[in-house]
């Protein structure tokens, strides 16, 4: 059985699709999925991962 994570981090940008690849490098990660929240000047990603 897997378990999950999530993460969370604001950061500034226009753009509406990340490269989150780079997680794979750090855990026995099944799949990254990610959530984009606009907060005006500002955007808020929460990563969920999947864990192995």
């Amino acid at each position: 059985m897997g378990g999950s994570n999530v993460l969370e981090a604001a950061i500034y940008t226009d753009d509406e699709t990340f490269d989150l690849s780079f997680l794979y490098n750090y855990g026995n990660i099944r799949s990254i999925n990610y959530v984009v929240e606009d907060m005006g000047g500002y955007k808020v990603v929460v990563v969920y991962l999947n864990m192995k």
